[in-house]
């Protein structure tokens, strides 16, 4: 077996893995963050993200959100002005969660379901920002390969990526 299909054996696992767990999460915190979420102004992120974000000039800015689980810190970034948001998780529980939080939160935000590897180019070259938050890079088995897909986000004149990796959120 090559590395490639190591890694793609992995990766599938990986999302099975995750479409087991959402329907768990969901039971755990989906409530709970319906209701939050619901709340006018409501974001998950410390002080020290909102700055860093707001540094970036997040409001107008497109932002795409990478294995984004149920998009809480995306709604987040919706909440400080960014115009369009999408996004981008392998598991389907995730992503319905995210839109059921967007619905909640009365804001314009798409979600799709897609491998973090395979994005549809559709979505190429149209983001100003792309974000990764906690616990991401640990699932990927080829950052490379990883990391070329980020930048295929990137709008052509250039944009930032956004990575957070230790944890940031408000009580949720």
């Amino acid at each position: 077996m090559t590395k490639r299909q190591t890694d793609d054996a992995y990766i599938r696992a990986n999302l099975l893995a995750w479409d087991e767990v959402a329907p768990i999460h969901a039971q755990h915190r989906q409530t709970s963050l319906l209701e939050r979420f619901r709340q006018p102004g409501f974001s998950v992120l410390d002080d020290i993200a909102t700055t860093q974000l707001k540094r970036l000039g997040v409001a107008g800015k497109n932002v795409a959100q990478v294995c984004c689980n149920n998009g809480i810190e995306l709604l987040s970034c919706k909440t400080l002005g960014a115009a369009r948001c999408v996004g981008f998780d392998g598991a389907q529980g995730f992503v319905d969660q995210g839109i059921a939080l967007a619905k909640a939160a009365g804001q314009d935000v798409e979600f799709v379901c897609c491998d973090a590897h395979a994005i549809p180019s559709d979505y190429h070259a149209g983001f100003d920002i792309v974000m990764i938050t906690i616990g991401v890079l640990s699932w990927m088995p080829d950052i490379d390969r990883f990391f070329s897909q980020i930048a295929k986000l990137l709008a052509p004149d250039g944009g930032d990526l956004y990575l957070r990796t230790s944890l940031y959120l408000a009580d949720v």
